[in-house]
């Protein structure tokens, strides 16, 4: 049996901290980048962010439904996120349920040229095979709100700098 695994993923944005935690939790823009993706298209967004709060996305995708629900055990503005999350769909590498939930940790650093975040994702072990797939996803997030951030529309493979 596989055991649950760290992934790391890190992004540099030209923003100040501040003005990234605050995207990631606008409600009305996080609909065009989190959990977006090329071929997928959003059904359901509802974000209520305090602590101990849900946000649930509904996403359609090669036919398929995902939802995406969180909830969030810590947040300090504007240096840390920490939630719990799970997805209730099979992937292709795996056909993982409604099991425990993985943690992700979002510490959001200043930068001399910005603000580096830095993500921390605890996968349980029905995801832990879908390691690579992961850190694309969570790549792709980034770019997405990167995009969001500075007013640019992001298509898959461009490299944004």
């Amino acid at each position: 049996m596989v055991e649950s695994e760290l992934i790391q993923v890190r992004h540099l944005f030209r923003q100040p901290p501040t003005k990234v935690f605050d995207h990631w939790l606008a409600e009305h823009r996080a609909g065009r980048w989190m959990f977006a993706t090329p071929q997928g298209r959003m059904h359901h967004l509802q974000l209520e962010f305090t602590p101990n709060q849900q946000f649930r996305v509904i996403e359609q995708s090669d036919g398929r439904h995902w939802v995406h629900t969180a909830e969030y055990h810590q947040m300090l503005r504007p240096h840390l996120l920490l939630f719990s999350c799970s997805t209730s769909a099979t992937a292709s590498c795996t056909q993982p349920g409604l099991g425990e939930p993985d943690m992700v940790q979002l510490q959001f650093q200043p930068h001399p040229l910005g603000c580096e975040l830095v993500l921390s994702h605890q996968t349980s072990a029905q995801w832990a095979l879908c390691r690579q797939q992961l850190i694309e996803g969570w790549t792709h997030i980034f770019a997405s709100l990167m995009a969001e951030l500075n007013d640019l529309e992001y298509q898959p493979g461009e490299i944004l700098n």
